[in-house]
């Protein structure tokens, strides 16, 4: 390593390969904090945890008014496309949600385009799209 230029150009080489993997683990990060929180919420309906689903809305959108989940009772929810990143803050997934509104004792079936958004200052994804109108 006796010449200037090469040691310079290879410490450029592995400043870049440095700084480029920098991105790669906030993105990794983020990624698997999506998948954390979609698995949250999936399994908060589900279980039939519906304030805790409920809490994953973006506080945007915090007086859109929530369906009366009382009566609700989730059997199934199934991944129909799983989650699309739009752009490196949104993420888009589709699932199929199978439901019983308990006083009438009826499988109902809705498919459920949710959009997430990353909030970089807390740090996490919030639902952006409306909670699906169980009726």
């Amino acid at each position: 390593m006796g010449d200037p230029a090469l040691r310079n150009l290879l410490l450029m080489v592995l400043a870049a390969v440095l700084l480029g993997g920098c991105g790669t683990v906030t993105d990794s990060r983020k990624t698997d904090l999506l998948e954390a929180t979609l698995s949250r919420y999936a399994s908060a309906l589900r279980w039939g945890y519906y304030e805790s689903a409920f809490s994953l809305r973006d506080p945007a959108n915090a007086q859109e008014p929530l369906p009366d989940a009382k009566n609700l009772r989730v059997t199934s929810y199934e991944v129909a496309q799983p989650p699309i990143m739009q752009d490196p803050l949104t993420a888009v997934q589709v699932v199929q949600i199978e439901y019983v509104l308990e006083d009438e004792q009826r499988v109902r079936k809705i498919l459920d385009q949710q959009q997430w958004r990353y909030d970089q200052e807390k740090k996490t994804w919030w639902l952006t799209s409306p909670i699906p109108p169980f009726r």
